[in-house]
């Protein structure tokens, strides 16, 4: 073989290479943010006895979600899809995504991935918590016992947040807000 077609042959092939690491690193690490950044818990005091409660932080997509082929497959698609990942403790998150949209408070207009539910479900299957979003956040949240009740029901409305206790019977027995 020709010295000169020997080395066109290796040049092509070694920025082809360069070419395919730029492209893997660049979907590896500049994927869409999600989420509101960290939730945290409030406690609330009751206005009925003066006790004070927990109040559960929202349930948000984990960060290393993002970092798995499927999430980043759907951050090529835009569709409708729904993501499952576990973490080390052996809790799963379920999160459905409607596609991608843009952020209304955003100038430039970028889209962003669009999940308006995220659910965690405990190590032994049953559920403990769930979040639905909106454009604006957490728009609602409940936490579960080991059973599966609801135990709080958080409601984020335009005069602020509500907060319903239940019963193991699933009835409301006491509101905030």
């Amino acid at each position: 073989m020709n010295t000169k077609i020997r080395w066109f042959v290796i040049s092509v092939l070694s920025v082809a290479l360069i070419v395919l690491a730029v492209v893997y690193l660049t979907d590896r690490f500049h994927e869409p943010e999600i989420g509101h950044g960290p939730a945290k818990e409030m406690t609330i005091t009751m206005p009925w006895n003066g006790k004070t409660a927990g109040i559960p932080a929202p349930v948000q997509f984990p960060q290393w979600g993002r970092q798995t082929r499927e999430f980043r497959r759907w951050a090529r698609t835009k569709d409708v899809r729904n993501f499952t990942t576990s973490d080390l403790e052996g809790y799963t998150y379920k999160a459905h995504g409607l596609g991608f949209s843009t952020d209304p408070q955003d100038p430039k207009g970028q889209l962003m991935p669009d999940i308006n539910a995220v659910s965690r479900y405990r190590p032994e299957g049953t559920i403990e918590s769930c979040t639905s979003y909106n454009f604006h956040g957490p728009s609602e949240w409940s936490k579960y016992d080991e059973r599966g009740n609801r135990t709080v029901l958080v409601m984020r409305t335009s005069i602020g947040l509500v907060v319903v206790f239940e019963n193991e019977d699933g009835k409301r027995y006491k509101e905030w807000n």
